[in-house]
């Protein structure tokens, strides 16, 4: 199961394993991208500090959007596991992210907020 992120020449375009035509469906995916962004950004502190990623937000303040390929996917890779607490329930697990073309970590860091700035408007 894949959460398939595109953006064409400006345009983002989301392909979700949620019901995006529905209110429920945009908070459901709304909530798994905020899960989803922090997590990233937590590992990316992990590996590589703070002092380092504070270069790195600097750098994205001065990424436009037309630096941007004109062309870009973002891949989340997801599996649905059984919730630990109550088996009846189950949550999606990241297990892999993949961006084409690859991106510098300013880009990537500005991609992602360009995506989580059309997320929260769709709620």
């Amino acid at each position: 199961m894949d959460i398939t992120i595109t953006l064409n020449d400006g345009q983002l375009n989301i392909q979700a394993p949620f019901k995006m035509d529905t209110d429920e469906g945009k908070q459901a995916f709304g909530n798994f991208w905020q899960q989803f962004i922090t997590q990233q950004i937590r590992r990316i502190l992990d590996e590589i500090g703070d002092h380092e990623f504070s270069k790195i937000v600097e750098a994205s303040d001065n990424v436009q959007l037309g630096a941007l390929p004109a062309s870009l996917e973002l891949v989340i890779k997801l599996e649905a596991q059984p919730d630990e607490q109550d088996a009846s329930q189950i949550h999606l697990v990241v297990k892999g992210v993949e961006v084409s073309p690859e991106l510098d970590d300013a880009k990537f860091l500005f991609f992602l907020s360009y995506v989580d700035s059309a997320v929260k408007a769709m709620k």
